[in-house]
């Protein structure tokens, strides 16, 4: 897309010269005597309004640059953190997640800690949970230590929407997921996570088009048409184009970064 407005931009700076050629041409050709005053003043005109076109557009290629130039700086520290295993997430969960890991040991996210084992319903799984798939994991009995301690410091470290989960009520309240669900082409190895899968997921149920999703209270097409509450919509791709679950997430997401790193590189030559 930029290659392709830069490139317009060049066919118009190129008439813009001939433009300018021929006016220099004019010029040289006739007599100042023969040259009446408002010619002059109309070609001073022009000049005037194609130069300030050209600082537009000079302004705005400046400002295309330095975007796809931050663009690269971020996607190399991305690449390179994904080299070490290391996800790209949201800021919050970072902050939060390293706050109470020094206190209570490991608190991983929801993410690694489960695996999607038919991919057909990776991205349906990704839209769906969205920024759950983020929440932290503690263990039961840290919990309310950790909601205090989260209450300590979000607002000084301005911590927003990043979520805590209560693994014992969630244990407490459990209830098998359905014939049919999401939850069943999840997988883990922590029981207290699989509780929460099945409330997450559980009555989610898995449809082969969007003339099935009627048949269920909440239903949901491998092409990311969620039908919830009687309302149908089409999952925003954001939010499942940058795998984020299991331990290949990781290697899919160097593949994307590395991809798009590419590309910024090519477009600043």
């Amino acid at each position: 897309m930029r290659a392709g407005k830069w490139a317009h931009i060049g066919e118009e700076a190129l008439k813009d010269v001939e433009s300018i050629v021929i006016i220099e041409q004019f010029l040289k050709a006739e007599s100042t005597q023969s040259i009446h005053i408002e010619e002059l003043k109309q070609l001073n005109e022009q000049l005037k309004m194609k130069l300030g076109e050209w600082r537009q557009k000079l302004y705005e290629i400046n400002q295309d640059l330095t975007g796809i130039s931050k663009e690269r700086d971020v996607l190399a520290n991305e690449v390179e953190n994904l080299k070490k295993g290391r996800k790209s997430i949201p800021e919050g969960v970072q902050k939060l997640q390293r706050i109470l890991q020094a206190e209570f040991g490991e608190v991983p996210m929801l993410c690694d800690l489960i695996e999607i084992k038919d991919p057909k319903w990776q991205n349906a799984i990704e839209g769906y949970l969205h920024l759950q798939k983020f929440y932290l994991i503690v263990n039961p009995e840290n919990f309310e230590a950790a909601l205090k301690r989260y209450e300590e410091v979000k607002a000084r470290e301005r911590i927003y929407d990043v979520g805590l989960v209560d693994l014992k009520k969630v244990r407490d309240h459990h209830r098998g997921p359905k014939p049919g669900s999401l939850a069943e082409v999840v997988m883990t190895e922590n029981d207290h996570v699989r509780y929460y899968v099945d409330y997450l997921l559980g009555s989610v149920i898995k449809v082969d088009s969007v003339k099935e999703l009627r048949q269920h209270r909440t239903s949901i097409t491998s092409s990311c048409m969620l039908y919830k509450n009687f309302v149908a919509r089409n999952l925003n791709p954001k939010r499942y184009e940058v795998p984020f679950i299991g331990k290949s997430a990781v290697v899919k997401q160097l593949q994307l970064k590395e991809e798009r790193l590419q590309e910024a590189v090519e477009a600043l030559r």
